[in-house]
């Protein structure tokens, strides 16, 4: 089995492209039913192997988003979009943790990384709700128009 060169057409592949915990906003490229919590490089590295792609690891590099967190890379030959290849190893990376017997998904609601919840936290009668505010704002627009005419 050849291995991938730098002058091959390669991806690129984080860990955090697979991160339950990691919005897509800061990383992550998977659908959420699709991506684990946690995903380690060497997991990825066996499930791009299953898939033929003749992976490489580079342990000490990290995703620019998270600069201080060196996790690690992937570098894989491209048989697929990029997209396409992502969804094949979260496949076959879902398929991993089951035979595992790893949790295949969060079940708090918060994200790891900013350790904020991913819904919003209203108190009780502190915030109006979308509509009573659109109501107020239909009402000085209403306001105005009607002492403009008089």
């Amino acid at each position: 089995m050849k291995m991938v060169e730098k002058h091959d057409r390669i991806w690129a592949i984080y860990p955090e492209y697979f991160d339950s915990g990691i919005t897509r906003h800061l990383g992550r490229r998977i659908r959420k039913e699709l991506a684990q919590p946690s995903p380690t490089l060497d997991e990825l590295f066996d499930c791009a192997k299953k898939l033929g792609l003749t992976p490489v690891k580079e342990p000490n590099i990290a995703y620019p988003a998270f600069w201080w967190k060196k996790k690690g890379r992937l570098l894989v030959r491209k048989e697929w979009s990029k997209s396409e290849t992502l969804e094949h190893l979260a496949m076959e990376y879902v398929e991993l943790r089951k035979t595992q017997g790893m949790p295949s998904d969060k079940k708090d609601g918060g994200s790891k990384e900013t350790g904020k919840s991913h819904k919003r936290d209203y108190h009780k009668g502190s915030q109006k709700s979308w509509k009573e505010r659109k109501k107020a704002a239909n009402k000085k627009k209403s306001g105005k128009k009607g002492k403009k005419n008089k």
